[in-house]
């Protein structure tokens, strides 16, 4: 539909005092209380809206007898209902609201973008039972129907679960997931459930890396070792991104010595390993493999020809990683296939690291599983 409001202050600028604009007659009600509500809000809105961007576009609403309007901005776009009002997205929740065909999955917005609870979220619901939150740790990542209605019941984003991680989705036919920063919600067309679960927990994942990489020198020809003292130094917070946030980085500390042979003193060495642990695509068989990643190595060395050293237990240290955690033996199978129905991996604020499988039989069996191999780990 053609947006006439360019013509104002037209034809009728030229016609006697308080003739009016002879087009307005034209205008279809609908399209007329649209565009002055559209343009009232984004008169009242508190930013610039930048300038308008096409024309004012109609489209039909939640019933069949109902359009709905939108005004697109370079900095926002305006929604217009007969029953919900005017109510603007932008930002992220406008980028994402686009790339997720919005008003067919969401409806069109019920509030503007509003801050939550927290101060620094922010969320807009929409009037299919849909939401997007978003937050500077995780992205924005839209949610609707039954699971948005349990996670509304546990307090949204204050409660247990925390922010999404990703878009809901379906790993498996017949279930609909949503991965959170503590958790996910799993929904099979008659109930929401809580996702079964494995986790390695903080001193077990110490341990695991301890191991991993104690193998690892034990196996070099460079004649180095571990010293049994280790720790877990930080957890930094999740990052940011638009299809699935960045779990949080774990950075261990590993001290070790090199045998610089019967002339020379030990040298004493300490490697600080900044690592992502997150669900990974297994690219040769299908499904998915937890992948343990560098994000940052440092290591530190002290004794003659120390910088040679710290170099080369960097490069080893990087060219053993990625991890492929409680993989099978051999190699060429995915640690968890398809049908496993693995939702995600996400990583506690204490460093434990949590697995998550969609709520099906076979989904509560890789659980169990996932159990049975992460105690396998520490044997």
């Amino acid at each position: 539909m053609s947006d006439h409001s360019h013509l104002h202050g037209g034809l009728g600028a030229h016609l006697p005092p308080g003739t009016g604009d002879p087009l307005s007659a034209f205008v279809e009600p609908a399209f007329a209380a649209a565009r002055d509500a559209i343009a009232a809000k984004a008169a009242a809105l508190p930013f610039d809206t930048g300038a308008r961007v096409g024309n004012l576009e109609s489209g039909p609403g939640v019933f069949a007898d109902e359009r709905v309007f939108h005004q697109r901005y370079e900095h926002c776009t305006i929604y217009f209902g007969p029953r919900t009002g005017a109510h603007e997205i932008h930002g992220g929740i406008r980028d994402k609201y686009d790339s997720a065909r919005g008003p067919e999955l969401l409806g069109i917005p019920v509030t503007d973008e509003s801050p939550c609870a927290d101060g620094t979220g922010r969320y807009n619901h929409f009037d299919k039972d849909g939401s997007i939150f978003w937050h500077p740790d995780t992205g924005p990542f839209w949610i609707n129907g039954a699971l948005r209605d349990e996670w509304r019941r546990r307090n949204w984003e204050q409660g247990p679960h925390g922010y999404p991680l990703r878009d809901q989705f379906g790993p498996v036919p017949g279930q609909s997931v949503v991965l959170f920063q503590a958790g996910a919600l799993c929904f099979d067309g008659s109930r929401v459930t809580d996702a079964p679960s494995a986790t390695l927990g903080r001193e077990p994942l110490l341990t695991y890396v301890w191991r991993t990489f104690e193998r690892l020198m034990r196996e070099s020809p460079d004649n180095v070792g571990l010293y049994p003292d280790r720790s877990i130094d930080a957890v930094s917070h999740s990052y940011g991104d638009f299809v699935r946030a960045r779990n949080r980085v774990v950075t261990f500390t590993i001290n070790g010595f090199h045998d610089a042979g019967l002339l020379l003193p030990d040298q004493h060495w300490s490697a600080h390993l900044q690592l992502l642990i997150q669900e990974i695509d297994a690219a040769q068989a299908g499904g998915h493999d937890i992948g343990v990643s560098e994000v940052h190595i440092e290591v530190q060395a002290d004794g003659v020809g120390a910088p040679i050293l710290a170099r080369t237990l960097s490069a080893a240290i990087a060219r053993a990683l990625p991890l492929r955690v409680a993989a099978p033996a051999g190699g060429a199978q995915a640690t968890f296939p398809p049908e496993s129905g693995l939702i995600g991996v996400v990583v506690g604020p204490d460093a434990s690291v949590t697995l998550l499988f969609c709520d099906t039989a076979t989904g509560r069996i890789a659980a169990e599983i996932a159990r049975r191999r992460i105690e396998a780990l520490l044997d």
